[in-house]
């Protein structure tokens, strides 16, 4: 086979090979409708996001895969058919109201997963509350970040 022939397919091969893994770009959306709630701060930046088109990488330390049983306490955000990325906070400065938190009860030592939705200040330091996004009420714990056991970054649905 000519030379010239055999470079061409190569060129033609490799260009092949790059557009297949070439990354794909975010499209910007604009959500309509009424606020309904305060929205959990940015855990995973644009830049450490890549979409490819055979797959999707993310770049974060440390996750930690999740699913849920089904209380629907956080309905419509997690059901037990949820799969979720987590990770274990750094420093209580990094947990912001609006946050999706799992901590342990310390009445009962079950693991819960809801919403931040206040901070406190008390004799014994800094404290979180939280809520369910589907229940009436606030739970009545006041949350420690030594109580955090993860964070929620992404949720696969």
């Amino acid at each position: 086979m000519d030379k010239k022939i055999v470079m061409v397919l190569i060129f033609f091969a490799f260009l092949a090979g790059v557009s297949v893994n070439s990354e794909v770009l975010p499209e910007t959306e604009t959500p309509l409708g009424v606020d309904t709630g305060i929205a959990p701060n940015d855990w995973i930046t644009q830049d450490k996001i890549h979409v490819y088109k055979s797959h999707i990488k993310i770049d974060l330390q440390n996750a930690v895969w999740a699913n849920f049983t089904d209380t629907n306490s956080m309905t419509p955000v997690l059901s037990s058919k949820s799969n979720a990325i987590q990770i274990k906070p750094k420093y209580e400065k990094d947990i912001h109201i609006g946050d999706i938190i799992s901590f342990r009860n310390k009445n009962n030592k079950r693991r819960i997963i809801h919403r931040v939705i206040g901070l406190g200040t008390d004799s014994e330091g800094k404290y979180f509350l939280t809520k369910g996004d589907s229940n009436p009420d606030e739970d009545n714990i006041k949350v420690r970040f030594n109580d955090i056991d993860r964070v929620l970054v992404a949720v696969v649905y």
